[in-house]
């Protein structure tokens, strides 16, 4: 996740309805270094 330029979840509920959500990550890894420094 910390190379990718976006990820893509998919999964379906118990009714079977289907879903699919894409995530941006630009970002993503000076937030998660941030969070790691602060929360260490």
């Amino acid at each position: 996740m910390k190379r990718g330029s976006g990820m893509t979840v998919k999964a379906s509920s118990q009714l079977g309805t289907r879903t699919t959500d894409r995530f941006s990550l630009p970002g993503y890894t000076a937030a998660y270094n941030a969070i790691t420094r602060a929360c260490g």
